[in-house]
């Protein structure tokens, strides 16, 4: 993914998204100091379907016996 983000402070919504488990590194709760919330407009993404870690092994043990490299393995797909 790639896009563009910026930091910003929000009470209410940290305390929406609060859990408990944060409070390990954020000891003052939702409304910690160091605490902010990162909001990103996705622009673009991409990503691959792949037939699985076994066809993928295959390959690579294929391209490294017979020193030829490995094709395409899988679809790419890009959204924007």
């Amino acid at each position: 993914m790639s896009g563009s983000g910026g930091l910003f402070r929000d009470n209410q919504k940290a305390r929406q998204l609060w859990s408990i488990e944060q409070r390990a590194y954020y000891p003052e709760g939702p409304e910690d100091e160091h605490l902010a919330l990162l909001r990103v407009l996705i622009e673009r993404a991409e990503y691959w379907i792949a037939p699985g870690r076994t066809s993928y092994l295959v390959a690579a043990v294929a391209a490294a016996a017979t020193g030829t490299p490995v094709g395409v393995i899988g679809e790419n797909r890009k959204i924007t």
